[in-house]
């Protein structure tokens, strides 16, 4: 990927996280809309914010390797990839949604937080991304793709 399609892909990511949580916001009642509607990710109040940022890591470093796993290597699920990446989603919901509000997608957190105008810990939503995401790539590279080269995959 050029420079140039990278900054493309994350400017786009960016306008739709902040175009689709600019809907949904304006599309509730006026007594629904607050600082803290259900799109905006935050920390619960009964969860701490280490607790939010380690799931947030972990559910990174899963999604990750189920992305190369499924989707990016060829030995993959081939087609039914998208499978297993909309059956992992819903799973890391439903175990880190409790713990951090489980965004894994930092224009996911930049809309409702914009539109919001909540920062609060959002500096989460940024950085666990990269911290699980970065090691899952680099682990699955090293230790699966190499496996797959060496085999002729």
């Amino acid at each position: 990927m050029t420079l140039h399609l990278g900054i493309s892909y994350v400017a786009a990511q960016m306008l739709g996280g902040v175009l689709g949580a600019a809907a949904a916001f304006h599309s509730m009642s006026g007594e629904d809309r607050s600082p803290l509607y259900p799109g905006l990710n935050t920390v619960p109040t009964d969860h701490t914010v280490l607790q939010a940022f380690m799931g947030e890591v972990y559910a990174s470093f899963l999604f990750i390797s189920v992305l190369y796993g499924t989707v990016v290597d060829k030995r993959g699920w081939g087609k039914l990839g998208p499978v297993a990446v909309g059956l992992i989603v819903p799973l890391l919901m439903w175990l880190e949604g409790p713990v951090s509000s489980m965004c894994i997608n930092p224009a996911r957190a930049f809309g409702p937080a914009l539109i919001t105008w909540s920062w609060r810990h959002h500096w989460i939503f940024w950085t666990a991304p990269f911290l699980g995401g970065i090691p899952a790539g680099v682990i699955y590279s090293r230790l699966f793709a190499a496996e797959c080269a060496q085999l002729s995959c």
